[in-house]
């Protein structure tokens, strides 16, 4: 929920007055302000990160099966085949 006309008028009026009351405490609340976004930016880029790397290992996951998957149901001697381990 954002803030109305007057509500951001009031907070800016105060702002301004710690400004000039105590500027050492300014500048550590902006900065503050500052390293909040960039915390929130790296965690979105983290979550994402993870999200990829969850994703390929699940890809990859779904590869290795994939051949035994293949076989199922069929005789032995024809799986071995197509590995290339048949017996002669």
């Amino acid at each position: 929920m954002g803030l109305s006309w007057e509500e951001r008028q009031a907070l800016d009026e105060i702002e301004q007055h710690l400004a000039q009351d105590d500027p050492r405490l300014h500048a550590r609340m902006s900065g503050a302000r500052r390293l909040r976004a960039a915390s929130s930016s790296l965690q979105v880029w983290c979550m994402l990160a993870l999200l990829t790397c969850a994703v390929m290992m699940m890809g990859l996951i779904l590869l290795m099966t994939q051949g035994e998957r293949s076989c199922s149901g069929i005789q032995v001697s024809v799986c071995a085949e197509r590995a290339g381990t048949a017996e002669r």
